[in-house]
């Protein structure tokens, strides 16, 4: 486990990593802008070229081919480069978002700010996000976030009903427990996994996170949904059911509220 000291240096020479490649990409579409008007304007020339070239000037239209031919190439190397920058840029976002955690940090929030729990559903509560965060390599902050953002730690709850397409078919249900989840929707994939048996087991701590932590794994696991730029951003929005960024602004707030705290110094 990394030092306090070392997570946050870490940190900053990421952040300072992203800052420079979203510089360089947008000087990269920049130029590729400038380039492809170039492009335009040359195509201009080269037609104007053409039909002068039957009054006895066809060295300047080899001359505008071969320009243009340069422009050509130069803007599909750049249009590589910005894709790879983008990559490389999204690797670096995801590895910052992923942040140490330990139980006791954990416990301290739960303890500061949920004071209406108990110290047994409490531990029950860390001990599950450790366990599952582990089994599928998630960030537990995600889970952690989760509870508080879908809940407020409340595994008893019951959302509004809701309209949800299952199998082609429209139904009104309700996401239940801890982290939201909707049975109607999840149940096959939860009773092959020997998760849950019937929708009333998700009001159980442990297994409504066991849920959660394998429904988050498979939308991970997809493809990045259009408009997102890292796994995490897309799952989010796949497990909320809907573009509304503003459901990932609230996971990501939760967990710089609980990250915080082992950011800096002590003394």
């Amino acid at each position: 486990m990394r030092t306090n000291k070392q997570l946050l240096t870490d940190i900053e020479s990421l952040s300072e990593q992203v800052g420079n490649q979203k510089e360089k990409l947008r000087e990269l579409q920049s130029d590729k802008s400038s380039m492809t008007t170039s492009y335009y304007i040359v195509s201009f020339v080269l037609a104007s070229v053409i039909i002068a070239s039957a009054y006895g000037i066809p060295k300047l239209k080899h001359s505008y081919e071969d320009d243009l031919a340069f422009k050509d190439t130069t803007i599909s190397n750049l249009k590589d480069e910005s894709i790879q920058t983008n990559i490389q840029l999204n690797k670096l976002t995801s590895t910052l978002s992923m942040l140490s955690v330990t139980k006791e940090t954990l416990r301290k929030d739960l303890k500061d700010n949920y004071p209406e729990l108990s110290v047994k559903v409490k531990d029950k509560i860390v001990n599950a996000i450790m366990e599952e965060a582990i089994r599928y390599n998630i960030n537990p902050l995600i889970l952690y976030a989760l509870c508080h953002v879908e809940s407020t730690f409340r595994p008893w709850l019951e959302h509004e009903a809701t309209t949800i397409n299952v199998n082609g078919k429209v139904i009104r249900a309700r996401a239940v427990g801890l982290t939201g989840i909707m049975w109607e929707q999840h149940k096959e994939e939860l009773r092959n996994a020997g998760i849950a048996e019937s929708r009333g087991d998700l009001f159980d701590v442990a297994t409504n996170i066991k849920a959660s932590a394998l429904i988050y794994n498979e939308y991970y696991r997809m493809d990045l949904l259009k408009g997102t730029s890292t796994k995490d951003e897309s799952a989010l929005l796949r497990y909320f059911g809907g573009n509304y960024p503003i459901y990932v602004t609230r996971i990501e707030a939760k967990i710089l509220q609980v990250s915080r705290q082992n950011l800096y110094r002590k003394d």
